[in-house]
């Protein structure tokens, strides 16, 4: 069963909630000085010609080291508890050790975190551990991370 979609702004809150849930943690972490924390973002923002590395839907051709979080499938219908929303999230890298680290760092502020994203209550869960999955047209590394909403807490 494919990505069963009340409205594209479902989808579109689904993962700007995941990319704002990342960007405030690697920050707070780096900040709080925490060892062998190295994990940051920058959210591109066109208005003020600002890059960015971290991104929805798409991974554009630059940066060379770049995030990107895609909806994988399931439905975003609470009426449905058994079907809960999943996403990968790709980081692309030249280099298998700083793209590796990268995604164990993700992967540490997202796997079993509750009730942490607007919109969709509920625990986080990896589907599966970060790995080199393939490699792109530049011969960049892409990891990959999978991720489930699965259960939800009563009010």
């Amino acid at each position: 069963m494919g990505f069963v979609d009340r409205g594209k702004g479902d989808i579109d809150q689904l993962l700007t909630s995941v990319r704002d849930y990342l960007v405030a943690q690697a920050a707070a972490n780096l900040a709080a000085g925490l060892e062998g924390w190295t994990l940051t973002f920058t959210v591109p923002d066109p208005g003020a010609s600002v890059q960015g590395d971290i991104f929805t839907v798409r991974l554009p051709e630059v940066p060379q080291e770049g995030t990107v979080i895609v909806p994988t499938g399931g439905p975003l219908l609470p009426e449905d508890p058994t079907r809960r929303p999943t996403f990968q999230i790709q980081i692309r890298s030249a280099r298998a050790d700083v793209g590796l680290p990268k995604s164990q760092q993700i992967n540490r502020l997202l796997n079993n975190q509750w009730n942490v994203l607007t919109g969709f209550p509920g625990q986080i869960a990896a589907t599966g551990e970060a790995g080199i999955v393939f490699t792109d047209a530049s011969g960049n590394l892409i990891f990959t991370l999978n991720y489930a909403i699965t259960s939800t807490c009563p009010n």
